[in-house]
């Protein structure tokens, strides 16, 4: 019986899409498409929540009722998700099982996203081809080597955006074959049209390394579109194989072909592998579905049979004797029964084997890197540039006023001088012009000028009566110099430096006030030096301070960048003004630079990719370290060199490794771990049930070794 209705969910490593699928005309065929959602693998519930948004949309598209909504729904999962055996690797399993749980989704089954491209191939062509499949994300490549419709060999690299041909090259010459690939590459997932442009102007065949083409491969893109649909056919064959015509208007009309040039050995087994989900182990929450999609389940060996009923315990009463004790009658034996209890007896041998527990310790001698290359951190750029080593760095800028103040010790003497009226007397038949410049004089020698310019009118004569009246008029003037003694009486009389007194005199009106003198405190040279050996220091001390505390709150902060530009100085007062302090101010700007977030690990794998024993190796970056000499640092630049230490373990599949060694002899344990782990020098086991240690160190049960990995001496 067919599934009229399904969900189809695109899982990818960043990101997915959910596509409702049904019956329409003479096959399935998509009905409505959500949008791709993103999620994290370090967060669960985002894996959900993009499920749920994406069918929600693809839903409404439908115009379907919740009532409406398929509650199967099948899975094209990433190759990496599904481990040698066919399997779900155990934490993607537990994922999809809590998602189909949650949304209430019954699984139909799964299929690699590439085995399904060979299938549709396949299904074309009619005969098994041969080609290579790459999948792109933003920061990740997938490759799939397919030859004669089989997956053969399976590669994933991270790469620094963007993708550039170099980098595919590379993933070739780790196949390592003796003979050249097929020239046909199917790219799908995240790519542009300059992708797709790059790959097809690369000098394939003029690489100085081995060649892996004789021939200029052929690119075909695949869109999202096209995918969905080839990912729509493969899963209806397997539904319902009657529904699919021989050829469907939706089939991709670009699939490969095979070539003369594919010269691997030719396989007796050209079939697809197809994934068995039978051990998806989702609880069924509605009624039963269908079969799963690739293949019927594994039949379980029958349930023991249950013993026979116990015959029902009779009671003996007396009606005369109400108090009499009652006694029950003891069935005699059971001739099944012990039979039952026979037959059971090897179970009950084999009983304390689900509960044996193990501890295995593995010693193993680390991979080691020691590597130094010049680089250049630039805060301008957004990405990492392996070819010119240029690493993108994040620029922090903040600033800091400090402030410093002391005692002035300088003595400067302040007063105000003494002004006054006068009235000056001209004796000449002329008028004249005085200007403030001019100075007079008393018979003390002080010092006094007009505060202002002055006409004093001539002198006139009366003959007839024989009188000379002097011209005068009257002027105000301040002395030359502070002081009481300045403050002269009035009467007094004051000579003109520039006249004679024979032609102009003068004499105050008034007595004269207001001159005054006192010493005080004011700034010496010897203040502003000292305050300046002050400031600097505080400067310093600032400094510390504060480079200490804002790089605490940076992650990955680079501390050979730190570089620190103090300002002008800035003095409150001048050398030689009356005062009783000066305070000194300075605004310094620190800088340094941090790398992002996760691109230590990133910086890792690109500069050390090439390295021996790297590919074979599991990167933890907090075992490495960074050593960083910076020769000059610009204001958005530092460059100089970097020195990269550390030691990685294998690479180890530890579900798949607990699968090799349960339930083996310590002979072959010893062989697998050899075989599996060359660079073990020592092991050791501990088991929780030790009498079982004669028959099978290790569990039968996966799940009950625990594998701890050390690199110290035991």
């Amino acid at each position: 019986m067919a599934v009229k209705n399904f969900w189809l969910i695109s899982v990818q490593d960043s990101d997915l899409t959910v596509c409702l699928v049904g019956v329409k005309d003479t096959g399935y065929s998509i009905i409505s498409t959500g949008p791709s959602q993103s999620w994290s693998s370090s967060s669960p519930a985002s894996f959900i929540n993009a499920i749920d948004k994406s069918l929600s949309s693809a839903s409404q598209q439908a115009s379907l009722d919740l009532s409406q909504e398929p509650s199967a729904v099948t899975f094209i999962l990433p190759p990496f998700w599904v481990s040698a055996d066919g399997k779900i690797t155990s934490s993607k399993f537990d994922l999809i099982e809590s998602t189909c749980k949650k949304l209430k989704l019954q699984p139909l089954g799964f299929i690699a996203n590439d085995e399904a491209i060979a299938e549709a191939v396949n299904q074309k062509d009619g005969f098994p081809s041969s080609f290579i499949l790459l999948h792109l994300d933003p920061k990740t490549a997938s490759l799939s080597l397919v030859y004669l419709g089989k997956v053969k060999l399976r590669l994933f690299k991270n790469y620094s955006p963007p993708f550039s041909p170099s980098v595919l090259y590379s993933m070739l010459l780790e196949i390592k074959k003796d003979t050249v690939l097929p020239p046909q590459i199917i790219v799908f997932g995240s790519y542009t049209d300059s992708v797709i442009d790059n790959l097809n102007s690369y000098s394939w065949t003029n690489q100085k390394d081995t060649k892996v083409f004789l021939h200029i491969p052929q690119i075909s893109p695949y869109n999202q579109s096209k995918v969905l649909g080839i990912y729509t056919q493969v899963i209806a064959r397997q539904i319902d194989p009657a529904s699919q015509p021989e050829s469907s208007p939706s089939s991709p009309s670009d699939l490969p072909h095979p070539t003369a040039d594919t010269e691997f050995p030719i396989s007796p087994d050209n079939q697809l592998e197809e994934i068995d989900p039978a051990d998806l182990g989702f609880g069924a929450s509605t009624a039963p579905l269908p079969p799963p999609l690739p293949l019927t389940p594994p039949s379980s060996p029958p349930p023991p049979p249950l013993p026979p009923p116990l015959p029902q315990t009779s009671l003996e009463t007396t009606p005369s004797r109400p108090r009499r004790r009652l006694k029950f009658k003891i069935p005699r034996p059971n001739r099944s029964f012990g039979l039952f209890l026979l037959a059971l007896s090897p179970l009950l041998i084999l009983f304390p084997f689900l509960f044996s527990q193990a501890q295995l310790t593995i010693f193993i001698t680390p991979y080691s890197f020691d590597k130094q290359v010049d680089i250049t951190m630039d805060a301008t750029i957004g990405s990492f540039d392996v070819d010119h080593r240029l690493i993108p760095v994040r620029k922090n800028s903040f600033t800091f006023d400090s402030s410093v103040t002391t005692a002035t010790t300088g003595i400067k003497i302040i007063g105000q001088p003494a002004t006054g009226e006068i009235k000056i007397y001209n004796k000449q038949a002329q008028a004249q012009k005085l200007d403030k410049d001019n100075s007079l004089t008393d018979s003390t020698g002080k010092k006094f000028q007009l505060i202002n310019p002055v006409q004093v009118a001539p002198s006139s004569s009366d003959l007839d009566q024989g009188i000379i009246t002097l011209g005068q008029t009257k002027a105000s003037i301040v002395a030359l110099d502070i002081g009481s003694e300045y403050n002269i009486d009035k009467d007094t009389q004051l000579n003109f430096d520039d006249f004679s007194s024979d032609l102009l005199i003068a004499k105050t009106l008034e007595d004269f006030s207001g001159g005054t003198k006192e010493e005080v405190r004011a700034v010496s040279q010897e203040d502003k030096d000292l305050l300046k050996q002050k400031i600097n220091q505080a400067i310093k001390n600032s400094v510390d301070q504060n480079v200490d505390h804002q790089t605490d709150q940076l992650d990955h902060v680079v501390m050979q960048t730190v570089k620190i530009n103090t300002g002008r100085i800035d003095y409150s007062r001048e050398i030689g003004e009356a005062v009783d302090e000066i305070t000194a101010s300075a605004i310094t700007t620190i800088t340094v630079f941090s790398l992002q977030p996760g691109q230590k690990e990133a910086i890792i794998k690109a500069l050390l990719s090439s390295e021996e024993n790297f590919s074979d190796s599991q990167i933890d970056p907090d075992r490495f370290d960074f050593n960083f000499t910076i020769d000059r640092i610009d204001p958005d630049t530092a460059s100089g060199s970097l020195a990269i230490q550390g030691q990685s373990l294998p690479s180890l599949d530890i579900d798949q490794f607990k699968k090799a060694i349960s339930g083996k002899s310590t002979k072959k344990t010893d062989q697998i771990i050899k075989q599996t782990l060359p660079r073990a020098y020592n092991y050791n086991i501990k088991i929780n049930l030790p009498f079982l240690g004669r028959f099978t160190p290790l569990p039968f049960r996966p799940k009950n070794i625990t594998i701890t990995i050390k690199t110290e001496s035991p």
